[in-house]
């Protein structure tokens, strides 16, 4: 069972790790209003690389690959939100200046923000009807739903573990940047040019492309 739970943190931390939409704004939102923030982010990343995994387990990937109307959707709405977030991030890069300081902690909203961009990431499901097709082939078959339950938590604390680890660097970060508006600048400017690179890029697979 150690080795099943094992490779499940082992999935979630290579699912969370590459740089994607997710990463983006979680490290402006480190670096705007701390690393508490953009560890709130990817809790709620981690939320839904273990619910969509929990969706492979129970068996309804088939019937999700049997809606392209659905991943349709998805695309368009995930394409809305990136680019939401990019003109918001680009906005800032062209006003420069420091952050404005932010009332009280962030909390809910981060988590909930976190949720959503993931939720209609079509990249999050494409990763979890392929490789967590796999993965539950291999591992989660004839397993009681208690161990199996277990199983997807390690996967939910291994993307967790990863964006905790990316809040603590970016927090360091945050630290170094200082009293300096052209970081702030800058990482808004690259951060909303990935955003609309994905956003423009999840309308095309929308329309067909």
């Amino acid at each position: 069972m150690i080795t099943l739970l094992a490779s499940g943190f082992v999935l979630g931390v290579s699912v969370a790790a590459p740089l994607g939409p997710v990463s983006a704004a979680a490290i402006r939102e480190g670096l705007e209003r701390g690393g508490f923030g953009a560890f709130l982010i990817g809790l709620g990343a981690a939320t839904v690389d273990f619910f969509y995994l929990g969706l492979v387990y129970v068996g309804v990937a088939p019937w999700l690959r049997g809606l392209p109307a659905l991943m349709t959707a998805f695309y368009v709405a995930g394409a809305l939100l990136l680019g939401q977030m990019a003109y918001s991030a680009l906005r800032r890069a062209w006003a420069g200046g420091l952050p404005a300081p932010a009332a009280g902690r962030p909390g809910r909203s981060a988590y909930l923000f976190g949720l959503g961009i993931t939720l209609f990431n079509p990249s999050t499901i494409a990763s979890w009807l392929g490789l967590g097709v796999a993965f539950s082939g291999a591992t989660l078959t004839g397993l009681s739903l208690g161990s199996a339950a277990a199983v997807l938590f390690s996967v939910f604390a291994g993307s967790a573990a990863w964006f905790a680890t990316l809040a603590l660097l970016v927090a360091g970060a945050r630290r170094f940047a200082g009293q300096r508006p052209w970081v702030f600048r800058a990482v808004n400017l690259i951060a909303g040019l990935a955003l609309l690179a994905y956003a423009v890029f999840f309308m095309l697979k929308a329309v067909g492309w």
